[in-house]
């Protein structure tokens, strides 16, 4: 009796580990959402060459979900974005920048739900052709050339929900301190006058709302539990 009691006292222990880290899903009112997203908060991308910001960001993508409990779900999420208008400050100085994104995406994943279920962490991947690499280049005189290549597991993603029904969003806040990436140029500051330099300290911070729309074009609820 004592056995069974202590391998039943176990079981109910992994069963309350496991559901205490278990890792939350993206949903859906329906199964094929169009997702189109844009910026709550100025995001911000800091090198050791200086920041950069974009005065227009979009954050576009598609969730195509599995029927689950009553609404359509996903693990995973790829967001393809889109940046205009961006520039950086160099030394004090402004300077406007090309940011070519190259056919890289981010991946978005989930992981586990903290403080009531009110909030999801998650992680980030860039996901990019082989070969390829997010670029950001510096117009007029060349003093260095950002590279931020394919990573994975990139810490540093809260998800929360807003609203009810088919209004409810997703802001999505990053606060990104670990990401890779190389400057290539002898003057890129922080290069120590090296031709290219690699770094894992490149910062993003910026909040997003992301919303979901149907086929016609009508809004529909989505949600992270």
């Amino acid at each position: 009796m004592l056995r069974n009691l202590r391998v039943l006292a176990l079981a109910l222990t992994m069963a309350v580990a496991l559901s205490a880290t278990a890792l939350a899903n993206f949903d859906s009112e329906v199964e094929v959402t169009k997702l189109s997203g844009g910026q709550s908060t100025t995001h911000e991308f800091t090198v050791a060459a200086g920041s950069t910001t974009c005065e227009e960001a979009s954050f576009p993508g598609e969730s195509i979900g599995v029927l689950s409990g009553g609404a359509y779900t996903i693990s995973e999420l790829i967001i393809k974005p889109v940046y205009s208008k961006c520039f950086t400050v160099v030394l004090g100085e402004k300077r406007v920048l090309d940011l070519n994104m190259n056919g890289c995406d981010y991946l978005f994943k989930s992981g586990a739900t903290t403080e009531s279920g009110t909030k999801v962490h998650g992680t980030v991947d860039v996901v990019c052709p082989a070969g390829q690499s997010i670029d950001i280049q510096i117009t007029g005189a060349e003093i260095c050339t950002v590279r931020v290549p394919a990573q994975t597991a990139v810490a540093g993603i809260t998800y929360h929900n807003i609203g009810t029904e088919s209004e409810r969003d997703v802001v999505t806040t990053t606060s990104i301190s670990t990401l890779e990436y190389t400057q290539h140029g002898f003057l890129c500051p922080g290069n120590s006058f090296s031709s290219t330099k690699t770094f894992k300290n490149g910062k993003y911070i910026g909040t997003t709302t992301e919303i979901g729309k149907n086929g016609a074009g009508n809004q529909v609820g989505i949600w992270v539990t």
